[in-house]
């Protein structure tokens, strides 16, 4: 079980007003501007990624996001929100409530592994069982792993080349019966509206009760 840790419009058709403002001057292509947004059709809109940092937690998957960056450089993102915090790295990690997340860059040799250990240990399934065609359908529009609670660790470490890393580690799938027993209300009426967690519970007991008539 989960311990908690430190938790306590058109122009008018009449003349203005003599003392009425005058409209401001419409901005004329001629000033120099009517290259300056060339290919905004094409662009993707950029955002400042709060990337997983040092810490324990329980979080919920977002979803899985397969893409390339400016640079053409392919790579996975993991979205979550973190629900619980054991440990935040003494300070230096994430609150309850905050969204983060962990990028997969696949140009790196650990790529595949990684997201192997990450499949296979939030999934419960053997390693062998995660296929290319498995991979592709967890990051398809339908998001089959939205909604799924898991713990997360971020270790700091040091790379070869001298530079601050974190290493995630996907430890499980977290029961909602867990989480319930822990999570701070006041995340819980923001990140589980309603009775949407008790309802993640119910479901849980519902599923690991025996069907009448299912054992002979």
């Amino acid at each position: 079980m989960l311990k908690a840790k430190g938790l306590g419009g058109a122009p008018a058709a009449s003349a203005p007003a003599a003392n009425a403002a005058a409209p401001a001057a419409a901005v004329s292509p001629s000033r120099g501007i009517t290259n300056l947004f060339n290919g905004m059709g094409d662009a993707k809109p950029s955002f400042a990624a709060n990337y997983l940092r040092e810490g324990h937690y329980v979080a919920r998957i977002d979803r899985l996001k397969a893409d390339q960056n400016r640079k053409k450089r392919t790579f996975l993102a993991i979205e979550m929100t973190v629900l619980f915090v054991l440990n935040n790295g003494e300070g230096r990690g994430h609150r309850a409530g905050e969204s983060c997340t962990h990028m997969l860059m696949a140009d790196q040799d650990s790529f595949l592994g990684n997201v192997k250990a990450f499949v296979s240990n939030v999934l419960g399934c053997t390693p062998e069982e995660v296929t290319e065609e498995a991979c592709v359908d967890l990051c398809a529009d339908d998001q089959p792993m939205r909604g799924t609670l898991i713990e997360v660790i971020g270790v700091p470490i040091v790379t070869r080349q001298g530079k601050p890393f974190t290493r995630v580690n996907y430890k499980r799938e977290v029961p909602a019966s867990e989480l319930i027993e822990v999570i701070d209300t006041k995340v819980k009426a923001i990140q589980f509206p309603g009775q949407l967690l008790e309802n993640m519970v119910e479901i849980e007991k519902k599923a690991a009760t025996p069907e009448e008539g299912a054992a002979a």
